[in-house]
């Protein structure tokens, strides 16, 4: 698959799930990719091992996109950064190994699985409606920042995603942070383990296959990525600057309904 050889009307549905990627990934910290994969799959079909390689390449421009305005408002806490990069690098890798052993359809299952549980989360926080004012910096605790590097890495690898889908949630709880310190932490983590998991995913992808049997290229990943990353860096800048404007309740919820619905396709739950 060749840019070229895109229609026209293909081309402009990537660039569209791009965009929309983008936007999420600004907006909640998440890498774009958890709303890119399953729209991806809707547009042309199951290929879980593919869109996921594409999806962490893009994952590296969403992120890039976004933290310069996070850093800007003084959401990045760079101790947080500095404790969870090493342990994501490493088990970004754990997790593409692993995800590489399974089969398509059953990491896609899986992945479907994984969607829902974050609608449900999603949906609880909209609906309890517990303000979050941005606080003054904490003190941050190693023995609880840096374990959750390792869990953002390894989810990242194994599910093609940013990360920041259990980043945000767990830097809220362990690391306590505000909300808008958490996403944009996040977004922080993500341009380096991004990268990371990219390059592993994309080496690997000529030995992994497509759900009908044929061979998977690189090349082929690289111009889904090409398609994707102007509007998802796009939407990125656009979605950071809307998480200091909107509520994050509303934009929570709404995001929750998307993703639930994803999730109950990609697991055959819904025809």
């Amino acid at each position: 698959m060749l840019l070229a050889s895109l229609s026209v009307t293909d081309l402009a549905l990537t660039v569209a799930i791009g965009f929309v990627g983008g936007v999420a990934g600004g907006l909640l910290g998440i890498g774009g990719s958890i709303v890119m994969i399953p729209l991806l799959g809707l547009a042309f079909g199951p290929n879980q091992q593919l869109y996921q390689a594409t999806c962490m390449i893009v994952n590296v421009v969403v992120a890039a996109g976004a933290v310069h305005r996070h850093a800007k408002a003084g959401s990045v806490r760079r101790e947080c950064v500095i404790w969870m990069l090493p342990l994501a690098g490493i088990f970004v890798i754990v997790g593409v190994l692993l995800g590489n052993r399974i089969p398509s359809r059953q990491l896609q299952i899986a992945f479907g699985i994984f969607l829902l549980y974050t609608a449900t989360a999603e949906l609880v926080r909209s609906l309890r409606r517990v303000p979050d004012h941005d606080a003054p910096a904490a003190p941050v605790r190693i023995r609880r920042v840096a374990p959750i590097g390792a869990a953002t890495g390894f989810l990242a690898g194994l599910l093609g995603i940013g990360g920041g889908t259990i980043a945000v949630p767990l830097l809220r709880t362990l690391a306590r942070l505000p909300l808008r310190q958490a996403i944009g932490t996040s977004s922080a983590v993500m341009i380096a383990a991004s990268a990371i998991g990219a390059i592993a995913k994309n080496a690997s992808l000529p030995a992994l296959t497509a759900p009908d049997g044929s061979p998977l290229r690189i090349s082929t990943s690289l111009t889904l990525a090409a398609a994707l990353a102007p509007a998802s860096l796009l939407g990125a800048v656009v979605g950071s600057r809307l998480t200091y404007r909107l509520p994050l309740g509303v934009v929570r919820l709404a995001f929750a309904v998307l993703i639930a619905i994803a999730g109950l396709r990609m697991t055959g739950l819904l025809g």
